[in-house]
């Protein structure tokens, strides 16, 4: 037995740092970028905008040789943690990425990983940044070489129009939309883009940022959600609270379908009398009971794909806006006010932008513009 094991954990370890052998010929890798185009839409003078690209690759990754498959559950992770860093560093030692992008676009960091599935895989993080007035129009070019393989080069377009317009507030949005893994067809960003574009010509400068920064001075309103509202420590959680008090509007886009955003949300709507389940509702559901609301005027309905019940623990302070006529104490979009601070609304979707997709109707959009419209100045953050 003590012979197997370590014939097993030798052949391991030759595997995992075994040399490469050299390619053979000029191969070619097909290479798709995602998303494919980045329409953002009208952005107001001073507004912000981080993206991230992915880059996959057509050469799948490998699967583990058989001999993982005989080892103990936690050696077994172990080992396969080695596998994908060895393959990562395979990957960062074989392949190049040359990015060039527009004067409008800042190239924030570039990074090579192994993709569990497409192999070898870029990633870039670029800022769009709306300094003056205008029409900003051009491409990412991205050009992926390895030794052995034709080189190739893709361009994904980006179009920012710049407006500079009567100042009515600010809007900040975290984390971004335009991520990587959001979707291959940046047509999908349109509904967005028209959002982005109608508060731009009221005068509301939006900023579409990675992560939550230490300071919401700036903004009126904030909109948490998916990764940033997973990773939200205690600090920031005071930070969004006092946010609040203060008198900005906060909204917090959660289900149990993205793990952890419902427990992390929870945390935050504590004190303000809404609370929110840990299961999904139901798959596609259809809110026609729509209680009239400054947030939901002009809707009658609202559909919902997988949304979190969400509760009302305090009525002096919380209120349901969109249920069914069937569960009318579960809500799938409700707000939390009282006199002297400022208001959370709750969205029983985590993936807020898929929400407002093309195909989803015009309803969800209007809701989601008027959640993001700054509240009258006596009543934004002092």
């Amino acid at each position: 037995m003590v012979a197997v094991a370590l014939l097993t954990v030798g052949g391991g370890i030759w595997f995992l740092f075994r040399p490469e052998p050299p390619p053979t010929a000029v191969r070619t890798v097909t290479w798709t970028p995602q998303p494919d185009s980045f329409p953002l839409g009208t952005a107001q003078v001073g507004s912000t905008f981080e993206l991230s690209l992915g880059i996959f690759s057509d050469q799948k990754t490998p699967p583990d040789p058989p001999w993982t498959a005989q080892l103990p559950k936690l050696v077994k992770g172990r080992v396969e943690q080695w596998l994908n860093f060895r393959r990562t560093l395979a990957v960062r030692r074989q392949w190049r990425c040359t990015v060039d992008a527009p004067d409008f676009l800042q190239i924030r960091r570039q990074e090579w990983m192994n993709h569990s599935y497409h192999g070898a895989f870029a990633s870039v993080w670029l800022t769009a940044s709306a300094t003056r007035p205008g029409t900003n129009a051009g491409s990412i070019k991205v050009t992926l070489q390895a030794d052995g393989y034709e080189p190739k080069t893709l361009e994904i377009p980006v179009h920012l129009r710049v407006v500079d317009r009567p100042a009515r507030g600010s809007v900040l949005i975290t984390s971004s939309p335009f991520d990587r893994f959001a979707t291959e067809n940046g047509r999908d960003f349109e509904p967005l883009g028209n959002i982005s574009t109608w508060l731009a010509e009221n005068g509301v400068r939006v900023d579409y940022l990675e992560n939550l920064p230490r300071r919401l001075d700036e903004w009126q309103v904030l909109l948490l959600g998916t990764d940033a509202l997973v990773n939200l420590d205690e600090a920031g959680r005071r930070r969004v609270q006092e946010f609040v008090r203060r008198g900005g509007r906060l909204v917090l886009s959660a289900d149990a379908f993205f793990v952890g955003t419902t427990a992390s949300a929870n945390r935050v709507l504590q004190p303000f009398g809404l609370s929110l389940g840990s299961r999904d509702a139901g798959m596609g559901l259809t809110a026609n009971r729509v209680l009239p609301d400054p947030l939901t005027a002009g809707v009658g309905s609202l559909e919902f794909w997988r949304p979190t019940c969400i509760a009302v623990t305090d009525p002096s302070q919380g209120r349901l806006l969109a249920t069914t006529s069937d569960n009318p104490q579960c809500g799938f979009l409700a707000v939390s006010r009282e006199k002297g601070r400022g208001e959370i609304v709750v969205l029983a979707q985590s993936l807020w932008s898929y929400w407002i997709r093309p195909d989803n109707g015009a309803h969800q959009a209007q809701v989601l513009q008027q959640l993001l419209l700054p509240p009258p100045r006596d009543n934004s953050v002092k």
